[in-house]
């Protein structure tokens, strides 16, 4: 698994940190709700100045082609970070490259990048998607060893309204992977509580707009907690981690089958 995939797969779970000299104390904490992306061109990221002392989980470096020998210089900068890129399509050689770089992941299109590409299990893979994704082919994405989604969204919507809300769980819907929205830096808490309600895993937003970032981050770092849906109402659509929670808990209150109750007797 890819260290982002690995980082989207703990959102809101628990976990312990140990303080004090002597015997341990354990202090249990929670890990973030969301991922935060810092998005940016080459040129952007390269820049020291934008890529330290972030806010963000991750850089996401948007290249429109293959930059060839000018990509090991322009990734000095992110050296001992997490990091990707946006491409449209990447071969086996290329990918091996940027992995020996340091990438962590790629987001590409639906289009020619060699199947072979997938078959890499630390390195992720993510598909870039928008509001004209139909149902057959998100069928076929979830067939796919895909570790998620970069879903940018053809009109504004923010601030979110109904009909906005309405578009991304559509596609929620559609795609039972991890989805990243494209979203402006600054973000408040109750819009960020919205779309965590609604089970998208982070946002991926302008990397240069470093004061956005540090309050959005604080904004998610800040969330309350979700409450747990009444008796009777169907359990919203929430990340992989809840879904996995939410599928033991079911387990765990199974009615025993005829079988197993005779076995009782």
């Amino acid at each position: 698994m890819s260290k982002l995939g690995d980082k989207i797969d703990k959102l809101g779970q628990q976990t312990g940190s140990t303080m004090g000299f002597g015997m341990a104390t354990r202090k249990n904490a929670t890990n973030p709700a969301m991922v935060l992306l810092g998005r940016g061109t080459l040129d952007d990221l390269k820049k020291k100045a934008t890529v330290q002392d972030s806010a963000v989980d991750a850089f996401l470096v948007e290249l429109g082609e293959w930059p060839g020998d000018a990509l090991d210089k322009a990734t000095e900068a992110l050296k001992d970070k997490l990091w990707g890129v946006r491409i449209a399509q990447l071969d086996a050689e290329q990918a091996a490259r940027l992995k020996a770089l340091g990438c962590d992941f790629a987001v590409l299109d639906l289009g020619d990048t060699p199947a072979s590409v997938l078959n890499d299990e630390e390195f992720g893979k993510y598909l870039a998607i928008g509001p004209g994704l139909d149902e057959d082919t998100a069928r076929a994405v979830h067939e796919l060893p895909l570790d998620g989604v970069l879903y940018t969204p053809q009109d504004k919507l923010f601030p979110l309204t109904l009909r906005s809300l309405f578009e991304l769980q559509k596609a929620r819907s559609y795609v039972d992977r991890p989805i990243i929205l494209a979203a402006p830096a600054s973000v408040g808490q109750a819009e960020l509580e919205t779309l965590r309600n609604a089970g998208l895993a982070g946002l991926a937003a302008d990397a240069t707009a470093k004061k956005e970032l540090a309050a959005t981050r604080e904004a998610i770092l800040n969330l309350p907690k979700p409450k747990p849906p009444k008796k009777g109402q169907a359990l919203a659509l929430l990340p992989q981690y809840a879904q996995n929670d939410a599928a033991q808990h079911e387990h765990e209150h199974e009615e025993p089958d005829e079988d197993d109750r005779g076995e009782n007797f």
